[in-house]
């Protein structure tokens, strides 16, 4: 038996199915529980991740302020009152952190809408 047929036969046996093997729309077999829309247990996750994007902001806000550095010349140079040092690292991780949690608020949203159910018109 070539591998050809053998192929085309497991795809006229996975097309017949039986009443048993409802698929969804996008093809994706049902295994007893609820399948994509209205799972309420995607609110818990939505909850999560807002607790998750707090803790990044914090530790955005956290990261940013240090790396930034006012440095006080002193009398040294006429007419300059300070300077700003910045820290690339830090900065760096202040904005990968706001990214993380700006993908995270918009998770958590797509989660919830799921988690309600689609509209019934």
């Amino acid at each position: 038996m070539s591998r050809v047929s053998s192929v085309s036969e497991a795809a006229a046996r996975d097309s017949a199915g039986s009443a048993d093997d409802a698929r969804t729309a996008r093809g994706r077999r049902r295994t007893g529980g609820r399948v994509g829309v209205h799972r309420p247990r995607r609110a818990l996750v939505a909850i999560v991740e807002l607790l998750l994007v707090a803790l990044a902001i914090w530790a955005a806000v956290a990261a940013w302020s240090h790396g930034t550095e006012t440095i006080d010349p002193g009398s040294t140079i006429a007419g300059v009152d300070s300077f700003t040092r910045y820290h690339g690292g830090w900065i760096a991780t202040a904005v990968g952190l706001a990214t993380a949690a700006a993908v995270l608020v918009l998770d958590a949203a797509r989660q919830l809408v799921l988690a309600i159910g689609p509209r019934h018109r």
